[in-house]
């Protein structure tokens, strides 16, 4: 199990700032919250491993989260927003040739095996959609580091969550 997909889902705003400059003192957070270190190997392991008391101790780290960073005036869309502009940044200004040929490569990969599937009979199908998740996962992260992923998507997405009922 992907410890970080389960913080991503139980506290989506520290699941996103965790990939980002403030990795640090989200791990921080995570680890009070758990009664852990502040280490990636505590953290993971009782991520994983969380009750649902836990589960709910993280919910209420992130939004005290929230606050403080609200209270230091710092916009956690923002931050998030400026890592990702520096990436492309990077990118642009090293003249990478690499990063391109990998989002030409995946993209003709991903649409060539979907175009292969849907005219010729393949015999291992199983090994064929795992292919195919993975480079349709691939691919959506080429574009997403390309044309960004939209405030909106991320808003329906928290919305959808908060919405489904929970046991």
């Amino acid at each position: 199990m992907d410890w970080k997909a389960v913080v991503k889902t139980v506290t989506p705003v520290l699941g996103a700032a965790l990939g980002g400059p403030l990795a640090g003192p989200v791990l921080a957070v995570l680890g009070q919250a758990l009664g852990v270190g502040s280490t990636e190997e505590e953290v993971a392991a009782k991520v994983v491993s969380a009750s649902p008391e836990q589960l709910l101790a993280l919910k209420q780290a992130e939004q005290g989260f929230q606050e403080s960073m609200a209270k230091l005036g710092v916009d956690l869309e923002k931050v998030n927003s400026e890592d990702r502009d520096s990436a492309r940044k990077m990118h642009m200004a090293m003249g990478d040739w690499v990063t391109p040929s990998l989002a030409i490569g995946i993209t003709i990969g991903f649409f060539s095996l979907l175009g292969l599937t849907a005219f010729v009979e393949l015999h291992n199908q199983q090994v064929i959609d795992i292919l195919i998740g993975s480079l349709g996962t691939a691919w959506i992260s080429v574009v997403t580091f390309y044309f960004g992923s939209s405030k909106g998507s991320q808003n329906k997405d928290k919305l959808l969550y908060n919405s489904t009922p929970r046991e």
